[in-house]
Formats: structure tokens, sequence, C-alpha cells
């Protein structure tokens, strides 16, 4: 039997603390609900996305050098 996941909300945040590049900190957030509706956002200084899945809807935007 499938177990279905409980929705949740993750926030991860790493940080690049051995050379000092700013560069190398990034956030990732998701949120989901079920297979066909969440969210995952990642920012870093040179990079961002934003994903959405909301049922047979799919939105991505993409940011950064």
């Amino acid at each position: 039997m499938l177990s279905v996941p409980t929705p949740f909300h993750l926030k991860l945040t790493s940080s690049e603390i051995r050379h000092g590049y700013p560069e190398g900190n990034t956030e990732i957030e998701v949120w989901w609900v079920n297979a066909d509706r969440w969210r995952r956002e990642v920012k870093s200084p040179t990079f961002s996305q934003t994903a959405i899945q909301d049922g047979t809807r799919h939105y991505e935007s993409n940011g950064g050098e």
C-alpha cells in the first residue's frame, strides 16, 4: 500500500563559509500539498527560480545571470 505524504513546508538555507563566496549562499523553499499541487522557490545572489504546479497548470520563472 502506498502512503500519501502529508502537506509540508520546507525551508533550507545553505551558506558557503569555507571560501567566503556570497554567491554560494542559497535559500530553497518548498510548499507541498500533493504531487499535483506544490510550489518551489530557489534564491541566491546570482539566480532565482519559482516553479508552481497546480493540477494541470505549471508555471516557472527563472532570473539571474
